[in-house]
């Protein structure tokens, strides 16, 4: 570990990064501009690019990916839209990895006594650039509330729901239907569809 009195500054646009040893050799170099950054981002400034799988090529330009940009009302990965002294958002252990939700447990009871009061949905892609709909309906198939409008994903993280509606009241004891959607700038589209109970004293 080598400790500087201050990070360098680094252009939004373009620039690059060389790391040198003491005997001024080149031991890495990232060459950057900001056509990197996902592409449904409309202004990625102040967004980091991270880096998806450090044991690729540093110069490999699809093994860099725009930080998570989802708000910490929903999601883990969170803050100034970077992950610094953290994981990066965008990393993935297993690039052959299809991808998956599920629920940590299926039933939770909102009720605010510390106790399971959140409905924890677990995720997991092995490629970065999934953008997520996320929508939850009750058994007569009305929307009662939306997680997710667009929001680009982590490779991995937990989306959660405090079982509040739309309308900010509490949702009814009963089942519902969690729908997912999720899609890349490839064209790559997936559903998923999950089931939880809202559960609490009567």
């Amino acid at each position: 570990m080598i400790q500087i009195p201050s990070m360098i500054s680094l252009p939004n646009t373009e620039g690059n990064v060389v790391v040198l040893n003491s005997a001024l050799q080149q031991l890495d170099r990232f060459d950057y501009n900001e056509d990197m950054h996902y592409d449904l981002i409309q202004d990625p400034k102040g967004i980091s690019l991270e880096r998806i799988n450090y044991n690729e090529p540093t110069q490999k330009r699809d093994n860099w990916h725009s930080a998570a940009t989802q708000g910490d009302h929903n999601m883990t990965h969170v803050g100034n839209n970077g992950t610094p002294t953290s994981q990066n958002s965008q990393y993935s252990k297993d690039p052959y990895f299809n991808g998956d939700f599920s629920l940590k447990k299926e039933l939770f009871s909102p009720d605010n006594d510390g106790y399971e009061d959140q409905l924890e949905i677990i995720y997991q892609f092995g490629t970065s650039g999934y953008t997520a709909n996320i929508r939850i309906y009750n058994s007569k198939g009305q929307l009662v509330r939306s997680l997710a409008n667009n929001e680009l994903l982590a490779t991995e993280g937990v989306i959660r729901w405090d079982g509040l509606t739309n309308d900010n009241q509490k949702a009814n004891i009963g089942i519902y239907v969690i729908y997912i959607e999720v899609f890349n700038l490839n064209g790559d589209v997936k559903h998923y569809k999950l089931k939880t109970v809202v559960a609490g004293r009567i």
